[in-house]
């Protein structure tokens, strides 16, 4: 490094500029040993390959020469830099402004972001008011209906005719009654008496047995939310194909039968109570969680670099639209959705640049056995083995991933312990 000569610039407390002068006995040294490579590898007309005049060869690949010195000479002394003055880059550094002329010092600058310096704040004096949780009857009778509702059964009905709250299956097709034209036919489903349903619908098919036809009209007003027919006056004409009742099972000790190993509708009650309680339990966990971190961030001030923003709210992007993979979404929709993962990006960095902090300061770390643990937990839910999800987080390289996401809930555990809960 003594032929190196480096100035670091700090551009703002989260951006560094390196200006960087490499003298020419380094840069002849490089060139030179580039030179060789190629007078090896080359084969110019009138000589064996390798035989040739280095002045020759220099002559005819001396720009080729030069842009492998500096592709190959510029990252290294700039990682030797980095490491001698132990900055770890917050992103991958920017290289700009390469000067390199034979006999002279090959000069260039760097731009990059490093992590900000953070100064954790006293969270032992910090209080918090405790989230409860109780579970009441009206949760219990709602988890109920949630169960009686997935247990309703949709039966044929064969001797009778169409009545309100009946699925019925039909076949419909529409005409334009000025143009004569006929609208494509369609096999639908509709819930008989529905308020969203035309009235002219429903009071056709009420009282109609499978297989009966019926034959109704719709004038559409020129304002109707169905575009394609605004204005339009349309006859339409339909054949009930099915009709189906919706039965909707009692809640009593055969119903909590059917539902697992209880004997009574009580027992069925009484684990529900015990879920809903867990779950409730979990939820007030998590907005203590919540809460803790708000105040937490608010006591320090973290500037995070723009550009660890950047990916962060790109990765959110990306994870947002493929979990709505059909979402259509407007430039103003579009516009808002990437303003909401920003702020969300940069809380999630804060969140995690502090717990870290926090996590160095105190000296909690994960142990070899609470990873195994963690390992076991993740191979459980999708059927590995602990030794199967390692070699899989390995050959993606996320294990250190998920080993700092372990350490970042034993430092919020850390916290919960710590902070003054009322």
């Amino acid at each position: 490094m003594a032929q190196t000569k480096h100035k670091i610039i700090e551009i703002s407390p989260t951006k560094r500029k390196l200006e960087v002068e490499v003298s020419p006995e380094r840069v002849s040294e490089e060139y030179n040993q580039v030179l060789e490579r190629y007078r090896r590898q080359v084969k110019l007309k009138g000589f064996r390959q390798g035989m040739a005049p280095k002045n020759l060869v220099e002559s005819v690949y001396r720009e080729d020469i030069e842009q492998k010195v500096t592709s190959s000479l510029v990252p290294s002394i700039l990682e030797e830099i980095l490491r001698e003055n132990k900055i770890i880059p917050a992103d991958t550094p920017q290289i700009k402004d390469i000067n390199f002329k034979a006999g002279e010092p090959l000069t260039f600058t760097s731009e990059f972001d490093v992590w900000p310096e953070i100064k954790a704040p006293d969270f032992r004096q910090i209080k918090l008011t405790k989230k409860k949780h109780r579970v009441t009857q009206k949760d219990i009778e709602a988890t109920l209906k949630q169960l009686q509702q997935r247990s309703t059964q949709y039966l044929p009905v064969e001797k009778r005719g169409v009545k309100e709250s009946d699925f019925v299956i039909l076949e419909i097709q529409g005409k334009n009654v000025d143009t004569k034209r006929f609208l494509p036919k369609e096999k639908v489903t509709v819930l008989a008496g529905h308020e969203e349903n035309e009235p002219q619908l429903n009071q056709a098919i009420l009282g109609k047995k499978a297989g009966d036809q019926a034959t109704f009209t719709v004038k559409y007003p020129p304002d109707s939310p169905h575009r394609r027919l605004a204005g339009k006056t349309i006859e339409y004409h339909l054949t009930i194909t099915g009709i189906k009742e919706k039965k909707v099972p009692l809640l009593n000790d055969d119903f909590a039968r059917e539902w697992g190993d209880f004997g009574s509708l009580e027992e069925l009650k009484k684990k529900i109570k015990e879920e809903l309680s867990q779950a409730k339990k979990e939820e007030a966990r998590r907005e203590q969680e919540e809460e803790l971190i708000n105040r937490l961030l608010e006591e320090v001030n973290i500037e995070v670099p723009a550009s660890v923003i950047e990916k962060e709210k790109i990765a959110l992007l990306r994870r947002w639209l493929s979990e709505q993979p059909q979402r259509s979404l407007s430039s103003e929709d579009y516009a808002q959705l990437q303003q909401q993962a920003k702020v969300e990006a940069e809380k999630t960095i804060k969140k995690q640049l502090l717990l870290s902090k926090i996590a160095q300061e105190e000296k909690i770390e994960v142990t070899d056995q609470e990873l195994e643990e963690e390992l076991k937990k993740i191979g459980e839910k999708n059927k590995l083995s602990s030794s199967q999800v390692r070699q899989i987080l390995q050959n993606q390289g996320r294990l250190e991933e998920v080993k700092h996401s372990l350490l970042l809930r034993r430092t919020i555990d850390f916290l919960l312990d710590s902070v003054i809960i009322e």
